[in-house]
């Protein structure tokens, strides 16, 4: 418990320690086409995550080639909230850092996972995607923040049901706690933003966690659930984005949350409790199905997916065409 309220005072204190003094450091976010805020606000307040996941993979004794790869990359996104980054560059260190980190996560004292040699690219894809999609979706006040705290929180809860090393358990209710910590300076009239140096790291370290606890494909699914709508706000964005002729490497304001909140005129804590809420309800549903297999599994999650599509796709057509 000592451990848990230690990365929420580092959370809280990075997080207030940026707001103060992000414009002496040249931490600011000023609004651009792809913002939905209005005023020129601190960001890189998600610093004070990053010494929280640091203090708890070190306490829990992770090796350190563990907490190594998701650090250093974090460090390169905080430059990178200071500086323009080739996004090619980040993408070549983002895999090479992914790397590192998958054969850095087996010697934890679990079960050897859905992992093989011939599913390492795939893998690989798959972290760098979700940490990209989770910056990708850090765009109004609170939403990162909340989706953190309700996707380890779950992965935590998965681990003590299925009766997973102690460690695990609380490294992952750890990071659960530095989302919290941060949230009281961003969710309501944001006073700092959680920037690159979090976002990034959130979602690195989630799909980790992500393939470290899953022992076969359906525990995969069930877990990768937990950051739903992450995951489906994204891919249909750039679905419609690809069938629009869009480039998907400029900068957009077409997902669902950035829609509600500009066209819509909702409170950005609203929206993003939506959105946690929605979640929260998706990733419990998935582990209640997860005894009777795959299959149904899968047609919950596809069923939500055409939902989330179709739901998305006429409000963004009310709003925006």
């Amino acid at each position: 418990m000592l451990l848990l309220l230690y990365v929420f005072v580092l959370a809280i204190g990075g997080a207030l320690f940026v707001a103060r003094s992000g414009h002496l450091l040249g931490l600011i976010d000023r609004p651009n086409q792809r913002s939905s805020h209005q005023r020129p606000t601190p960001k890189g307040g998600g610093i004070g995550i990053l010494a929280g996941f640091v203090l708890a993979a070190w306490a829990l004794d992770f090796p350190l080639a563990f907490f190594l790869p998701p650090t250093l990359l974090s460090i390169i996104s905080l430059y990178g909230d200071k500086i323009d980054l080739s996004f090619k560059l980040r993408l070549v260190l983002q895999f090479a850092l992914a790397g590192w980190f998958l054969w850095a996560i087996f010697p934890l004292g679990e079960p050897q996972p859905i992992l093989t040699y011939a599913l390492c690219g795939a893998v690989m894809v798959f972290i760098v995607g979700s940490a990209n999609f989770y910056n990708f979706m850090d765009g109004i006040n609170g939403l990162a923040g909340l989706t953190g705290l309700a996707a380890f929180g779950m992965l935590a809860w998965f681990c003590y049901l299925e009766g997973r090393a102690q460690p695990l358990i609380w490294f992952n209710l750890s990071m659960a706690v530095a989302c919290l910590g941060f949230l009281p300076l961003n969710l309501y009239q944001a006073k700092v933003f959680m920037g690159d140096v979090a976002s990034v790291l959130l979602g690195f370290v989630f799909a980790g966690m992500v393939v470290k606890l899953a022992q076969d494909l359906t525990e995969f699914v069930v877990l990768a659930s937990f950051l739903f709508p992450f995951y489906t706000d994204e891919l249909t964005s750039m679905i419609r984005r690809i069938r629009r002729g869009e480039n998907l490497a400029k900068a957009h304001r077409s997902h669902l949350y950035q829609v509600l909140c500009n066209e819509g005129k909702r409170e950005h804590h609203s929206v993003s409790m939506i959105f946690f809420i929605l979640q929260l309800m998706i990733g419990m549903v998935a582990l209640e199905i997860k005894p009777f297999g795959l299959v149904p599994l899968l047609l919950f999650l596809g069923m939500s997916f055409v939902l989330w599509a179709y739901l998305a796709g006429q409000t963004k057509k009310r709003l925006l065409d």
